[in-house]
């Protein structure tokens, strides 16, 4: 990510130093005389007093090249080849929606029958399941659809035991 000096200096901004911090015209407003603009390195920041606005590196290069975040995000990562701008897709955005939808309907169909069980079977075996499925959950890996199944079988069948 690009130091705000960094940015300063690309669009020909003076400014100079004023203890641990900077201060510039603000490029915002016309400043005259006194300058209103500070800039913070230790934070990477800037505030223009005058303003009353101020943020990172990306809000000054929004501000002041007008351009949306996923510009200013390539313009401020120019100098850390380590930084990658990578947005969803569309299709990413969908895909997570229907992981977030079906994990939805998982967490419906086995409060139910959570519920169904504490009513029927008491609430030690119940505390038993719970604590298998929660082994279960605490994997990494997202529940599949035919897991999700056979994890409802497994509390039904359990249910109908008792």
């Amino acid at each position: 990510m690009k130091k705000v000096l960094e940015l300063l200096d690309e669009r020909d901004i003076k400014y100079e130093p004023i203890g641990e911090h900077y201060r510039a015209l603000c490029p915002f407003h016309n400043d005259t005389g006194k300058p209103n603009f500070t800039v913070f390195p230790e934070t990477n920041s800037w505030y223009c007093f005058r303003c009353d606005v101020g943020g990172s590196p990306v809000d000054f290069i929004i501000k002041y090249d007008e351009c949306n975040v996923r510009e200013a995000l390539k313009r401020a990562s120019v100098t850390d080849p380590g930084i990658r701008v990578r947005l969803k897709t569309r299709e990413e955005k969908n895909k997570s929606i229907e992981d977030t939808d079906f994990r939805k309907q998982v967490h419906i169909r086995i409060s139910k029958l959570l519920h169904e069980g504490f009513k029927t079977v008491g609430n030690e075996k119940m505390f038993e399941l719970m604590r298998l499925l929660d082994n279960r959950l605490s994997n990494e890996s997202p529940i599949s659809y035919d897991e999700s199944k056979r994890m409802t079988e497994f509390f039904k069948k359990e249910l109908q035991e008792r």
